[in-house]
């Protein structure tokens, strides 16, 4: 997924979107990240190539074994920002295929900058004949969503903003300070409701019932 240091490639994924698509089929991905079965041979030359950024287990006996070190703080960060790329790429390839299964005119995808010190919404789903849904993508525990934020500068003009959290606890209606409403959904939750929606034809906007 990132052959090069900062630079990511998803065609294989890409692919087999396309293909599950194609032939109605659902897709479940496994993200084993450093610890695919002791192994590191799933990681890049650029990691496996540098044992000083990357060191290797070390076992009770004291020898290195082949698999990348789980506790290693530069392990970790870097495939915390693969891990972050790839769940943007989904979220903009499953947003899109939603908008254009429920709008008959063309839908797009993109990013809105602007607001209080020029901040940006990461995902505006646009569609014909429709207000905008806004959707803010927080990977980190627990991160605020302030009101000088530009979702929340804005949420009063979108259809729905939601806030994708990244811990199974963190969902509900959230109340900016300014009195505005936004939907907190955890990301696999929300990743689950957006395939249930496209199988029931249950629209974007109804996705509260299932937490209300």
């Amino acid at each position: 997924m990132e052959p090069e240091k900062g630079k990511y490639s998803f065609e294989v994924l890409d692919h087999a979107i396309k293909r599950c698509r194609e032939h109605g089929l659902r897709m479940s991905l496994l993200w084993f990240g450093t610890n695919q079965g002791g192994s590191s041979r799933p990681a890049p030359a650029w990691v496996t190539g540098d044992k000083e950024r990357f060191p290797r287990i070390i076992d009770m006996k004291g020898r290195e074994r082949e698999g990348l070190c789980p506790n290693s703080r530069n392990t970790l960060e870097t495939e915390m920002r693969a891990f972050n790329k790839l769940l943007s790429h989904l979220a903009e390839a499953v947003y899109k295929h939603i908008a254009a299964f429920y709008y008959q005119q063309a839908a797009s995808v993109g990013y809105f900058r602007g607001g209080r010190k020029d901040k940006e919404v990461d995902i505006v789903v646009n569609y014909a004949n429709m207000t905008k849904i806004f959707i803010e993508v927080k990977y980190r525990e627990g991160a605020p969503v302030s009101d000088n934020d530009a979702i929340s500068e804005l949420c009063g003009e979108a259809a729905a903003a939601i806030v994708v959290t990244k811990n199974s606890d963190d969902f509900g209606i959230h109340n900016t300070k300014s009195g505005k409403i936004m939907l907190r959904i955890p990301a696999f939750a929300f990743l689950y409701l957006l395939g249930h929606a496209g199988r029931t034809a249950i629209g974007v906007l109804d996705y509260s019932r299932f937490f209300f």
